[in-house]
Formats: C-alpha cells, sequence, structure tokens
C-alpha cells in the first residue's frame, strides 16, 4: 500500500479497509427522499465489483454503525444507503489524514513536478479509453 503505516494503521483500527472506505465516500451524500443518490449499481461500477461484494460491504459497514441501509417509502425496491453521524465522523477525520499526506508528498517533490505527473496521468487515460473505443468498433 502507497499509505504510511499511520494511516494504514488507523484504517485497521477503525475496522474499515479502503474499499470500505471508498464506499463510505460514495455514498456521503445520500439522502433519504432524494432522485439523487448513488445506488448499488453505481458502486459496483466504481469499484469493479460485483454486486454480492457491495453488499457484503454494506453489511459490514453496517454491523460497525457507520451506514444504515433503507428502503424507499416511495419505492420499495429501492433501498438507501446513508451514513450514520459515526461513519461521517470517520469518513472526515481518514479524508483529512489523505488530504495531510497528499500535501506532504507535493511539499517534497514539488507543485510544478506534481502538475506534470498529473497532466501525464492524465494522457495515458485518455490514450487508453481512446484505445479501448476503437477496439469496441
Amino acid at each position: 500500500m502507497i499509505f504510511p503505516n499511520g494511516i494504514t494503521s488507523q484504517l485497521k483500527d477503525l475496522d474499515v479497509s479502503m474499499t470500505e472506505l471508498v464506499l463510505m465516500k460514495a455514498v456521503a451524500d445520500n439522502e433519504l427522499d432524494s432522485e439523487e443518490n448513488v445506488n448499488i449499481a453505481d458502486i459496483q461500477n466504481h469499484l469493479f465489483v460485483t454486486k454480492a461484494a457491495v453488499s457484503q460491504m454494506y453489511a459490514a459497514l453496517e454491523k460497525k454503525g457507520y451506514l444504515n441501509r433503507e428502503i424507499d417509502k416511495n419505492n420499495r425496491r429501492k433501498l438507501i444507503v446513508t451514513l450514520t453521524p459515526k461513519g461521517q465522523e470517520i469518513l472526515g477525520f481518514m479524508q483529512d489524514k489523505v488530504v495531510q499526506f497528499l500535501s506532504e508528498i507535493i511539499s517534497k517533490v514539488g507543485e510544478d513536478n506534481t502538475k506534470q505527473l498529473i497532466n501525464l496521468v492524465n494522457r495515458f487515460a485518455d490514450a487508453l479509453e481512446e484505445i479501448n473505443d476503437e477496439s469496441l468498433q
């Protein structure tokens, strides 16, 4: 893992995996009675995991008290996932740690080099997308 031991040990202490943290970030803005909520298919595509894996993560995070799952009152087939206050606190804490870590990296590497790296990664991503699009034709 690229994160320092401090962040990874805090994740262990909080009993949260990096994937679960990404899931928590994905549902952070979900609200009851909103049409804009992230659903299980969105998370499945975002994390490149199966529906069963997302369901297992939901269950684990719910058991830890980090999220709630509720049935939409307007559409009983729809599941609404929201963070609990404890989940919001954990997510905010870990986001602050990651921002602090990235700031330290940028200060050591330099802002110009960081911008060049971001530019190159974006160019590689664009080229990969272009190649994938061409192979589908």
